[in-house]
């Protein structure tokens, strides 16, 4: 089964969890995926143009390593984690923007298909860890500066 819009595509629950168990697909508009508790990507995400995934007090995960999101512009909103050691979120995007916001350990774990600037990673919380690998590409910041100097402290 395929979601396919040429436009806009928007998946919300406000009470629970959404599992996008079916490939959502975008042909050039924004993708919008917003769950009340966690996102579970068991699926592919695709869109030319830039796509926003929230989970507001839960997870951002993956099941299989082709369930991958990609999109122009990226941003990773949650209230706990993103991605997890041994199974890291998968993306292909251009930009990135990640955030989890937690008193627990929000840890970011992301691998990015062929290189990404980052436009913002903020792991709230002081215990939480990051992990950002490219499998093919260099990781950038928002100045250009890829290496040590994108991934210091600010």
């Amino acid at each position: 089964m395929l979601f396919r819009s040429d436009g806009n595509v928007t998946i919300t629950t406000t009470t629970d969890n959404v599992n996008v168990n079916t490939a959502v697909s975008s042909t050039s508009g924004e993708i919008r995926i917003t769950a009340a508790d966690s996102v579970v990507i068991d699926n592919t995400v695709t869109t030319t143009g830039d796509a926003w995934v929230n989970a507001q007090v839960g997870n951002i995960t993956r099941n299989l390593a082709t369930d991958v999101i990609t999109a122009d512009n990226l941003t990773l909103t949650a209230g706990n984690t993103i991605g997890a050691v041994g199974t890291p979120l998968m993306i292909d995007a251009e930009t990135l923007a990640a955030t989890t916001s937690t008193v627990n350990a929000g840890d970011i774990v992301i691998t990015e298909a062929d290189g990404v600037a980052l436009n913002a990673v903020n792991a709230d919380n002081g215990a939480s860890d990051l992990s950002l690998v490219s499998t093919t590409g260099s990781i950038t910041d928002a100045n250009g500066e890829s290496g040590r100097a994108a991934c210091r402290e600010r």
